[in-house]
């Protein structure tokens, strides 16, 4: 406090002194973490597309979002989930949590903004942001899906605004979508008599070789044609066998009642036979005849006109 005199008037003068506040502001750095470029299977989960690392210093942060774009060629049907996992210790899913998810259902490319993540990260913590998606079990072989850190990096979305430095980069590989490849070949069955009232009678073997990836055999349609009645045939039998064309050493997997005159198309379900890859085996279709089936008439499949139509759980190359 000053006292001034002037013209026998006390003024009095207070100083006002002003504290200066400054408002913390957290510095958040965002870089990319390499992700290796491979196949993705159909029907697999989980298959990590992009690695965010966020690095907090100077006061805590919330992520409460990220907007990720997805490029490459995939379709609109081809991926089922796309997945954001948080790790605070390793850009890993194990020992990652999966905090948001959302349906990824337009072709590439396209930006998705997903919301809800809620993750709350200290002042000098850091932690990895993991973009993973499922893919369809019929996903289209060798399309593609990426995410380019350098031309369509994460953004964040947070509680607060932080002072941002993005480090991105472009090092994250391309996915790359891939079927089985499943060869179908026709093994050689001799045309014979078969007796009144005899069971497993073979009429058909089909050979199929496995490659690039696993399949699941989960169905076959068997066209059985010839002259046979509606009554001749008690039942249509589905045989596996991994290592030869017989019925020695193969399982029974599924059976019908072939109870429909000569054309006719029967599709036998449930047979879940898996097959490595680089595995084959032979599918044997073999009839049991009525004991009052009627003499001559007779039993073919056509491996040419009509031949055996698998089914599978995913959508191999046939």
């Amino acid at each position: 406090m000053k006292k001034i005199f002037t013209c026998g008037m006390l003024i009095l003068v207070q100083l006002l002194f002003v504290r200066t506040m400054v408002f913390a502001v957290p510095d958040v750095t965002i870089t990319s973490t390499a992700v290796a470029a491979s196949n993705l299977l159909q029907g697999s989960t989980v298959n990590i597309v992009y690695i965010a690392q966020l690095s907090v210093s100077t006061d805590p942060v919330t992520v409460n979002s990220v907007q990720v774009t997805l490029s490459g060629t995939h379709n609109a049907s081809d991926l089922t989930l796309l997945r954001v996992y948080f790790n605070a210790t390793a850009p890993t899913i194990s020992g990652a949590v999966n905090i948001a998810n959302v349906a990824p259902s337009f072709a590439a490319p396209h930006t998705y903004t997903i919301g809800g993540l809620g993750q709350a990260m200290a002042a000098g913590s850091m932690g990895y942001f993991i973009i993973a998606v499922d893919v369809s079990a019929t996903a289209t072989h060798t399309n593609t899906i990426k995410v380019n850190g350098a031309s369509n990096p994460l953004i964040f979305g947070f509680s607060t605004a932080p002072n941002l430095t993005n480090n991105q980069t472009d090092v994250a590989g391309t996915k790359t979508i891939q079927a089985s490849d499943v060869t179908i070949a026709s093994s050689a069955v001799a045309a014979s008599n078969v007796l009144q009232g005899s069971t497993i009678n073979v009429v058909y073997i089909a050979q199929l070789n496995v490659s690039t990836q696993p399949v699941t055999v989960n169905s076959v349609q068997v066209t059985l044609s010839g002259t046979h009645n509606a009554s001749d045939l008690t039942l249509l039998r589905v045989y596996f066998n991994a290592t030869a064309p017989t019925i020695s050493g193969a399982v029974n997997i599924a059976n019908v009642a072939p109870s429909f005159a000569a054309p006719h198309t029967y599709t036998i379900g449930g047979l879940g036979q898996a097959m490595a890859a680089g595995s084959m085996g032979y599918f044997i279709i073999a009839v049991d005849v009525s004991a009052t089936a009627t003499h001559t008439n007779t039993i073919k499949v056509n491996g040419a006109s009509n031949p055996l139509i698998f089914g599978f759980s995913t959508a191999p190359n046939l």
